[in-house]
């Protein structure tokens, strides 16, 4: 065989070799371009673990009491009320009560007392005809502690008027520091019902004296201080615009604290 017929067949073959490498690389490309590509491994779920039981080594009592539904007072804000106390006593008498007198520096913390007179719808004596008097207390300037309403009903024909008078004059001290008069307190004095309750931070207490004769005492205390609890029992402290007066010179450095 000849040289130059060897040259060509060599280069023919080399030729088809090469055709055939184009062809199925691009047959290989064109698959490849089609099919889709394979997804990821899906990685492993995450382990949810149980939230720890915070409550379950406290008394079953204690944890009831923390997650009960109800509020564990039933007043959200606590209403302190602060007056000047010759106001508040003048006002009374305006209100009908008559003979409010005020009596101020009362010890041990220059408290005060207003007391009234004995109101009667008709004139008669004290142990047979009914009447209305009225107290309040406060222990330091500018604070009313207690309010008394005391009612002797001891004459049934005059006692629908004592009892009149006595939730004219609930409404009318309510006024003095603008809080609206408690409806279940004016019920309990139209109605007589004995009874205790809250409202507004404010105890009230509507009970019959002992004995056969029918007197009555609505009594009415106001905290000192606001309870402990969260911060959605905050009540402003409102107290009246006036200077307190001077201690005097010849008392001791507790006293005088104690005066401001």
């Amino acid at each position: 065989m000849s040289s130059s017929r060897l040259t060509t067949i060599v280069v023919a073959l080399a030729a088809a070799a090469f055709a055939c490498a184009l062809v199925f690389g691009l047959s290989w490309r064109r698959h490849h371009e089609r099919a889709p590509a394979a997804a990821p491994p899906a990685a492993p779920a995450p382990r949810v673990q149980d939230p720890r039981d915070l409550l379950k080594d406290l008394p079953r009592d204690v944890a009831l009491y923390l997650t009960a539904p109800a509020p564990d007072r039933p007043a959200r804000f606590v209403l302190l009320p602060w007056i000047v106390p010759r106001a508040f006593c003048d006002g009374l008498q305006r209100a009908g009560l008559t003979g409010a007198t005020l009596h101020e520096d009362e010890p041990p913390a220059r408290g005060w007392t207003c007391v009234t007179d004995l109101v009667k719808p008709a004139a008669g004596p004290d142990e047979e005809t009914s009447s209305l008097f009225v107290s309040a207390r406060g222990l330091e300037p500018g604070r009313l502690d207690v309010i008394r309403l005391k009612l002797n009903l001891l004459d049934p024909r005059t006692a629908p008027a004592v009892r009149r008078a006595a939730r004219e004059a609930l409404r009318a001290i309510f006024a003095q520091f603008r809080w609206r008069p408690s409806e279940a307190a004016l019920a309990a004095i139209d109605q007589l019902r004995e009874q205790r309750f809250l409202e507004r931070g404010a105890q009230f207490e509507f009970l019959r004296e002992f004995g056969d004769a029918p007197r009555f005492n609505l009594i009415v205390t106001f905290p000192r201080t606001l309870p402990p609890g969260p911060a959605d029992r905050y009540a402003p402290v409102r107290r009246p615009l006036q200077t307190p007066p001077p201690a005097p010179v010849d008392t001791t450095p507790e006293e005088a604290d104690a005066a401001r």
